[in-house]
């Protein structure tokens, strides 16, 4: 009899981690990691590159339809990377696609529409305004929930803007930034 109840109890508790996976749930997440490079390009193939370490904060939100797919909100801050007087922190609308494993695991990639907002010291008579610019998020990483907590996930992940900027320099055609950063996230599921 003991035994039967101890198997019936393990079946239950795996059957409700496997058909949460499967149900739809809000989450609530926030993360910190390094700006890890800038580079700025335009489409005569001038280019150019810098390494920079600063920390990178975001706030995140999101719901999740399935295994599969969830619908993201994100506000990042750069961190003020210091290349020039450069300034940046955007807000992103994204689909995130994935798999959900059996065992909690979930690979991902990002892609979405935001805006940029940057300064980038330039604009002498209005030094503290920043230029909110359209931008494409992309990026990839890992997360993973635990059967024993699954209101909880933990992500690591990798994420670019790529900013149209402003094409104040008419010699530039079509300026672009691209804003890297590395993070690590945890986040509240609410089922």
């Amino acid at each position: 009899m003991k035994k039967n109840i101890l198997a019936l109890s393990l079946f239950a508790a795996c059957s409700a981690h496997a058909s949460a996976a499967d149900t739809s749930f809000f989450y609530i997440g926030g993360g910190y990691g390094n700006t890890s490079n800038v580079k700025f390009s335009d489409d005569k193939g001038h280019s150019a590159s810098y390494d920079v370490s600063k920390k990178t904060k975001r706030i995140y939100t999101g719901i999740r339809f399935n295994r599969f797919a969830a619908l993201e909100g994100q506000y990042t801050d750069y961190g003020d990377p210091k290349v020039g007087k450069l300034d940046a922190s955007s807000v992103t609308v994204l689909g995130n696609f994935g798999f959900t494993t059996d065992i909690g695991v979930r690979p991902f990639v990002n892609l979405g529409l935001g805006i940029t907002a940057y300064n980038s010291g330039q604009n002498k008579k209005h030094k503290n305004e920043k230029d909110g610019r359209p931008s494409v998020r992309y990026g990839f990483g890992v997360e993973y929930t635990p059967k024993q907590l699954p209101q909880i996930s933990v992500r690591l992940a990798s994420e670019h803007d790529k900013v149209f900027m402003d094409n104040e320099d008419r010699a530039v055609n079509n300026p672009t930034m691209d804003l890297g950063s590395v993070y690590l996230g945890v986040s509240y599921n609410l089922y």
